[in-house]
C-alpha cells in the first residue's frame, strides 16, 4: 500500500521512516511504525490539531492499516509510557475502540 500525503515534509518523513529496516519491525507494521513517528513529529512541530497531524491520523486508523496498528500496540505494549499512551488513547478515541 503507497501512503501519499498532501504535505511534502510529512510526504518526505514517512517515506524515510517506512524504509528503516535496521529497527526490528515486522513487514506489515512498518508504515504504523513510519506513521507514529511522523505523528510525534509533527505533533511537536505543528500540534496536535494541525492539518499534518490530522493526515497522519487519518492514514493510520485507516481500514487497511487498523489491522497493522492493533498487533504494533500489542506487541508494543510493556513498552508504551508517557506521551506514547496519551496517543494510543487519543488513537482509540478517534477510532472508537481500545489499542491496549
Amino acid at each position: 500500500m503507497r501512503t501519499t500525503f498532501s504535505d511534502p515534509k510529512v510526504q518526505e518523513h514517512y517515506d524515510s521512516a517506512v524504509g528503516v529496516e535496521w529497527i526490528p519491525c515486522p513487514v506489515e507494521e512498518r508504515p504504523v511504525r513510519a506513521l507514529i513517528d511522523a505523528y510525534y513529529r509533527f505533533e511537536l512541530e505543528h500540534g496536535e490539531d494541525s492539518p499534518q497531524v490530522r493526515e497522519i491520523t487519518e492514514a493510520v486508523l485507516s481500514s487497511e492499516l487498523r489491522p497493522a496498528l492493533r498487533s504494533w500496540y500489542q506487541r508494543m505494549r510493556p513498552k508504551i509510557h508517557g506521551h506514547a499512551v496519551t496517543v494510543r488513547e487519543r488513537l482509540g478515541q478517534l477510532a472508537g475502540e481500545s489499542f491496549i
